[in-house]
């Protein structure tokens, strides 16, 4: 049986944001025992760290560094900071440290950034509070749209410590409260839709990276649980579930606990035509142990 795994890399978040491209790793630092904001370039293959720019206070005075990404097509590292007094999104060129882009959003208070192209996206709330939105910012026109709004109980809230992107899917990854429980979820960026909600039952998940290289595509990955494989998640009419030993019962449900479909005898396929678009737990019951997982119908 083939199982489809999400290829996750765990790091730690220092003090200050990171974002690399190829060996050199980017940073916006203070001089320990304090001082201005410097821009640095690491060179991890040869140890090395190199001041490209220090900045007055009048020029940036400070930073999120929850709100970091990197736009490889500019070169530039983006961050949310005190630019000219007021908190804005910016672009950072790493060549020479110039800050080649500003823009100040007066609608969106913004939390983490993740770089696709020439496109920055981040989960945002309306200024002075409201539900969470899915924002497109363009640093070079300064412009932004609201990809989506999210109803709380759609997405009620999200760690900004916690977020990725995976560039051969188009999906801004992140851990947030999704129907009631903390998971991890894949948004695509062009519409906004969760395409993928995955909730651990023995990780305590904190910071993401997706290794774009041997990710899988996203709407192929399974959920499993040992030898359990549900799929496809998101799904249309029917889901499957393959598994190397019987399973002696499948319950459905709705996000409130309903339960709308009940399988005592073992079957490998199971038809949800008949629900409606959105989120439910599928329960399985095999050699005296249950398990759950969500998925999406679509």
């Amino acid at each position: 049986m083939k199982k489809r795994i999400l290829t996750l890399l765990c790091v730690v978040i220092l003090n200050f944001g990171v974002s690399a491209q190829t060996n050199l790793t980017y940073s916006l630092t203070r001089p320990i025992g304090g001082g201005d904001l410097n821009l640095i370039e690491f060179n991890t293959s040869l140890g090395t760290e190199t001041i490209i720019k220090t900045y007055l206070p009048s020029e940036l005075n400070n930073y999120n560094p929850e709100a970091t990404t990197f736009d490889n097509q500019n070169n530039h590292f983006i961050t949310v900071g005190d630019f000219g007094g007021s908190d804005s999104l910016i672009a950072i060129n790493v060549n020479n440290g110039n800050i080649d882009f500003a823009y100040q959003s007066s609608t969106e208070e913004i939390f983490a950034l993740e770089q696709n192209g020439s496109k920055t996206y981040s989960l945002t709330r309306p200024v002075g509070g409201g539900n969470l939105n899915l924002v497109e910012f363009d640093m070079s026109l300064g412009t932004e749209s609201i990809v989506k709004t999210y109803l709380p109980s759609e997405l009620n809230d999200y760690n900004p410590e916690a977020t990725a992107f995976d560039n051969q899917n188009n999906h801004f990854i992140t851990v947030g409260d999704f129907v009631g429980s903390d998971s991890l979820i894949a948004i695509n960026v062009n519409n906004g839709n969760i395409n993928f909600a995955y909730q651990s039952s023995t990780e305590e998940i904190f910071t993401i990276e997706v290794n774009g290289i041997t990710a899988v595509d996203i709407t192929e990955i399974s959920v499993t649980n040992e030898n359990i494989l549900i799929y496809p998640n998101p799904c249309h009419n029917l889901i499957i579930i393959d598994s190397d030993r019987k399973v002696e019962n499948v319950k459905i449900s709705d996000v409130s606990g309903k339960i709308i479909l009940s399988e005592l005898e073992e079957n490998s396929i199971i038809d949800i035509s008949f629900l409606p678009v959105g989120a439910y737990w599928v329960s399985l019951t095999q050699a005296n142990k249950s398990f759950t997982k969500m998925i999406l119908k679509q």
